[in-house]
């Protein structure tokens, strides 16, 4: 094979780290062989196989790298067939060092498990023992503190204010998630203590000087000064470039850039609250007017200036919100925080000990716990190395990493563990596909060394591969068009410049319509009025898609086939539909499609316990379990293996009321129905055998010898309805192979599954071979690639719900709350908070950015991108493009969607005109250094998409009830919700609204914190129950004996609405007069004298189970309440209710 310059350097440079960033097809893996087959052929270098750590993030990954180097090794041996050091390498190979990381670990233990405190005959947890025991470990864990809630208010403090308002679930997802979090640090109690360590600093001193917080305060003003300053220049040569000399916008742009360079100068390096007064002393002017009916160029540019300038307030208002509150206030808040994440810092310590004492009884470790152990092996608590580190490090000549990208902190410093004086560590990776800080990788290891290694005496050595030997040049032109446009160190983390271009290294033979294989970009308007049978927007871009997938296939368009070398015609298995999320969109589009006559198969979001077929053999399960449980009771019946129709069922619950439904099928088969007495005799026989018999083998028996499994073969999908009851026996067989087995035990585990909202993985009915369409998640199509890539559902919005959290946390800031008040019930933004939400939206922005470049870059040859937009009568705004028609990276940075993005970019292309020309845009924008072919289509009206086929009317098929003057009541004993329904899953703490509300069908009311939490804009009106909500607030903030006037309430409403406590609508509903009315009644006159008042009072108790579930058993459950207002008076206690929807 023959090297360019850059691979060849990347082979043979020694002597110091190497960091190779590898783009995109420029055949990393081939290198990196390459590189071990040279330094193990060599004999003069005496470097052995198994003297080199070779790491890599998956099984595949390391066995395929092991084959490649054993082909290797074997093909070098036969033109040296006596080189006796190649010959020993062959030998070696098998036993070599190549390997995931994890795999790593656990040899490392289990080859020096005299030297830790692990068990001899440690093994690895299967999925489902770490979903049960560590759930295990956070029921007892909550337990312990929900015991001492009454004893310790920092426990109460955390409950009620970051714990979720219905249930637990939000403290539990929140402790499970930090704990997660914290394993990927080195060392996470040590983490996790640092994590607080600001708040604890503000907490005693009180004050922000000085400390953490002022620190990253500060950052956060610099980076807002640069982009301000970088906006008005921009804006000063846009007025340069477009406007006449004298034009008013040029003077007013530069003296306000001097006004605000001079107010950011004055507040550099001092306090907080210095620092706030004077951000908050500058405010910007209103824009000179420019001049009437302008030249489209002028207004066009007078446009983008306006639009550039609104980008700097948005800047300004958000570093304002940082300073929202005075220094006083923001110590209170921060210090306010500390008590109540301090508790949840304890509860995640407790949930690890648990945890880990759970798993050695059973001698078990888990992933964590492998890279865990072996830096405590290898480093100690003191994290200096050890003997066996030393012995590690005398042995591995050289360390080389495979997808560095994805490393996280703990697998770092394992690396640099094991490193000789850290100078012999070979890293491969790309940091523009940096796509899974969700399994908590941080890019930033990357980035930092490419910014290091690329300075004199940095540390290490810096090697970039650009050449791209997986796609055409159109492909290859278009990446570099879109990113060289949008991707930076602030949205991306790397500037994309001629250094980071691919440069085409793939050779392909012509083709003899070029035009087949332009890249693509298709604009569908999406304003569909709402009514029946019209389509929506994920529909209309099916269409799109699966139009152009029939017109290739039918156009016999030619493909390159690596494996024949030669052109062929287009397959479906060609073309990969890809998408950034596919829950929504993939159904959608798998039915076009189906429409069409394309054969498609999508890994989507297909929740895999709610397909039909699996949730029928577990329902059968829980019944086989329990068949008092009439919900998977009537399921089964009514599923094809017994075929009981509604009415059939109606009528047995009609003949027997009372009871579960089982003793209305018993009824039945006493009463003669042979039906029903073939279903309980067969139930039985199948009860009897689950107390002998392995899930597994229960499963087999529904699928066998009830049919079910050939029954499911036979409805659409068959295929793949089968593999997934083929996966549910494998998953049963797996667990009875666990220490957890038996029917009970796995209905308990699919349980656990369901509560903590997580899923099992969907069987895959068809192989990489079959000839159908793949529709994939960007994350899924990572490693891969395709000739045709179609990428589509681009407006799809980024997920910024993730910031909405009640706590977050990072890496290096730690973690942030806002602090809430429970007395009172209001929660007050953070400063600390937003500050981690700045820094985490900017990395989710970037990987995003990533993510983006992941899709266009699994091409070969031809790329289609697909997008919906609305029609609004404000348009688009403009897009925003430097001299060198790059965008802006503020511009880059406000946008939530790839679609946004992908027209910033591509917009500017010389022959987007047709979507430029209708949508408004100005052809300033135009980059005529565009190197690639485009097509772009603009669909104008959701009418001008190519409908599918007809559809089938449906037809009603459901014969009448006979009984019909018995419909109604038939009905309402169908829709009866049985009590006994909860007895399965009793929780360890209820509120007493949950009780009320399970009791009585209550409505549920938010607290208003919740409230408060939503876009003032979204509440144009308050419904009763926030009505109710706002109420029993204002009763809550009122000093009874300063209540004179009604006048004196309407002022409280104005001064909370002001405070952005209250939202305008939610003041409004306050209605003053009646609550003064209240005051001046006698049972007011009497709170106002009371020796105590108390409102929204919290209380906890202990009640025996069955006072609230009376088949519950024995046992206590703790329950949650607030009083609305209590009054002592006499020495008695008069407890009081608000109730807003009965005062008149």
């Amino acid at each position: 094979m023959k090297w360019t310059k850059d691979q060849r350097a990347a082979i043979e440079y020694s002597g110091e780290n190497i960091l190779l960033a590898a783009a995109a097809g420029s055949g990393k893996t081939a290198v990196l062989v390459q590189r071990i087959i040279e330094l193990v052929s060599d004999a003069e270098k005496n470097v052995n196989i198994n003297e080199l750590l070779v790491l890599t993030f998956t099984d595949a990954a390391a066995r395929e790298m092991r084959e490649k180097i054993a082909a290797a090794i074997e093909k070098t041996l036969e033109e040296n067939p006596d080189d006796k050091h190649l010959q020993k390498q062959k030998l070696l190979v098998h036993s070599a060092n190549i390997s995931t990381i994890h795999s790593f670990c656990m040899n490392l233990l289990k080859s020096n498990i005299h030297l830790t405190k692990l068990p001899v005959n440690f093994n690895l947890c299967s999925n489902t023992e770490q979903k049960m025991l560590l759930s295990m470990a956070l029921d007892g864990t909550l337990e312990r503190f929900y015991g001492k809630i009454n004893r310790d208010r920092s426990i109460e403090a955390l409950v009620m204010g970051y714990g979720g308002i219905k249930n637990d679930r939000t403290l539990r997802e929140t402790v499970l998630a930090l704990f997660n979090f914290s394993k990927s640090m080195p060392y996470p109690a040590k983490w996790l203590n640092e994590a607080l360590c600001g708040y604890k600093e503000v907490a005693k001193t009180r004050s922000l000087n000085g400390g953490k917080w002022l620190d990253l305060f500060e950052k956060s003003v610099i980076e807002t000064e640069n982009e301000i300053l970088d906006l008005y220049t921009e804006m000063l040569a846009e007025a340069d470039r477009n406007l006449y000399a004298d034009h008013p916008y040029a003077a007013f742009l530069s003296d306000e850039a001097q006004s605000i360079r001079r107010c950011f100068e004055h507040i550099r390096g001092k306090g907080y609250a210095e620092v706030r007064d004077g951000l908050f002393s500058f405010d910007f002017a209103t824009l000179k007017a420019g001049p009437r009916n302008p030249e489209p160029d002028i207004a066009a540019a007078q446009d983008r200036i306006k639009a550039l300038r609104e980008l700097a307030k948005d800047i300004k208002k958000s570093i304002d919100s940082l300073f929202a509150c005075d220094e006083t206030e923001a110590v209170k808040r921060i210090a306010g925080a500390y008590f109540p994440l301090r508790t949840l810092k304890n509860m995640v310590l407790m949930v690890d000990r648990r945890y880990t004492r759970l798993k050695r009884e059973k001698n078990l470790l888990d992933f964590n716990d492998l890279e865990h152990e072996a830096l405590m092996l290898l480093a100690g608590k003191a994290g200096e190395p050890t003997e066996a580190a030393l012995r590690l490090r005398e042995k591995f000549k050289e360390i080389l990493i495979d997808e560095y990208q994805d490393t996280n902190n703990i697998q770092d410093t394992l690396f640099k563990t094991l490193s000789r004086d850290n100078s012999n560590i070979f890293m491969v990776g790309d940091l523009k596909q940096s796509i899974y800080t969700f399994r908590n990788a941080v890019p930033k290891l990357f980035s930092d060394k490419y910014s290091d290694y690329e300075m004199p005496c940095g540390g290490g050595h810096l090697i970039r591969l650009f050449k791209n030997f997986r796609s055409r040049r159109g492909v290859v032109n278009t990446v570099n068009f879109v990113f060289r446009g949008i991707m930076s160190p602030s949205v991306g983390d790397i500037n994309y410049t001629e250094e980071e271009y691919l440069v085409q290294g793939a050779e392909y033979p012509e083709v003899e319509d070029n035009s087949q294989l332009s890249t693509e970009f298709h604009l569908v308007c999406s304003n569909v009025p709402k009514e029946v049978g019209t389509p929506d927007k994920l529909e209309l871009e099916a269409r799109v898609a699966a139009k152009r997938i029939s017109e290739m296939i039918d156009s016999k368009m030619p493909v390159f086939d690596k494996s024949l070398g030669t052109l062929r015609t287009i397959e479906y298995r060609d073309i990969v539909v890809l998408m950034r999320n596919t829950k929504s969109a993939a159904p959608v589009f798998e039915e076009v499609f189906e429409e069409y006559g394309i054969p498609v198969y999508s890994e989507r979001g297909r929740n895999y316990l709610s397909a039909p077929e699996v949730q029928t053999v577990l329902a059968f399960l829980q019944i086989i379990d329990n068949p008092r449980q009439d919900i998977p009771l009537i399921a089964v019946m009514r599923s094809p293996i017994w075929g009981f129709t509604p009415e059939t069922l109606a009528k047995m619950r009609t003949a027997m009321r009372r009871g579960s439904f089982i003793d209305a099928v018993s009824y039945a088969a006493e009463n003669g129905d042979g039906a029903a007495a073939e279903f309980l005799s067969a139930l039985e026989n199948l009860r009897e055998r689950a107390e002998f018999t392995g899930v597994d083998r229960l499963i087999h028996t529904i699928y066998y010898e009830y049919g079910y499994y050939s029954y499911s073969g036979s409805m659409s999908r068959g295929a793949e309805r089968q593999a997934n009851l083929r996966l549910l026996f494998e998953r049963a067989a797996e667990f009875e192979n666990t220490r957890m087995s038996g029917l009970f035990s796995f209905m308990n585990y699919i349980e656990t599954i369901k509560n903590q909202g997580d899923d099992l993985t969907p069987a895959k009915p068809f192989g990489d071979g079959d000839n159908v369409v793949r529709i994939m998640t960007v994350h899924k199509s990572k490693g891969l690639e395709f000739p045709v890539v179609i990428l589509s559902d681009t407006a799809h919005e980024f997920n910024f719900k993730e910031f909405e959290k009640n706590i977050l946390w990072n890496g290096e800031v730690g973690i942030a709350a806002d602090f809430v008040d429970t007395k009172m019930r209001v929660r007050y933004p953070s400063p600390a908070r937003l500050r981690v939400i700045r820094e985490a939206k900017q990395a989710l922005v970037s990987e995003e950015m990533r993510l983006l470049y992941v899709a266009l870059t699994r091409a070969r040859e031809k790329l289609i991108i697909t997008a919906t937009y609305k029609q609004t009568q404000k348009g688009f705004a403009p897009i925003l493009v430097d001299a060198e028609k790059r965008s802006k990276t503020e511009y880059v940075k406000s946008k939530k969607c790839f679609r946004d993005w992908l027209m910033a970019a591509l917009l500017t292309h010389p022959k987007a005109f047709p979507i430029r020309e209708h949508l408004g845009f100005s052809e300033n924008i135009v980059n005529r250094d565009a190197d690639f072919d485009l097509t772009a289509v603009i669909y104008k009206e959701w009418r001008d998409v190519p409908a599918t086929v007809q559809a089938v009317p449906e037809i009603d098929v459901l014969p009448e009830l006979e009984a019909a003057e018995n419909a109604d009541g038939i009905r309402e004993k169908l829709e009866y919700i049985y009590p006994d329904m909860r007895l399965g899953a009793i929780p360890v703490k209820m509120s007493v609204s949950e009780v009320k509300r399970m009791q009585t069908d209550e409505e549920y009311i938010p607290l208003l914190d919740e409230l408060r939490t939503r876009d003032v804009a979204q509440l144009k009106a308050v419904s009763g129950a926030e009505k109710g909500t706002v109420v029993h607030f204002v009763m809550q903030m009122i000093n009874p004996k300063a209540v004179s006037s009604a006048e004196d309430i309407k002022a409280l409403t104005e001064k909370l609405q002001s405070e952005k406590i209250l939202t305008p609508a939610q003041a409004k509903a306050v209605d003053a007069k009646k609550i003064y009315a209240f005051f001046e009644s006698d049972i007011g006159k009497r709170l106002k004298t009371a020796e105590r008042v108390e409102r929204e009072f919290s209380f906890y108790t202990k009640a025996p189970v069955a006072e609230i579930f009376p088949d519950g058993g024995s046992g206590e459950i703790l329950l949650q309440g607030t009083m609305d207002c209590f009054f002592v008076e006499d020495g008695r206690v008069v407890l009081l209710d608000f109730k807003t929807d009965r005062v008149q």
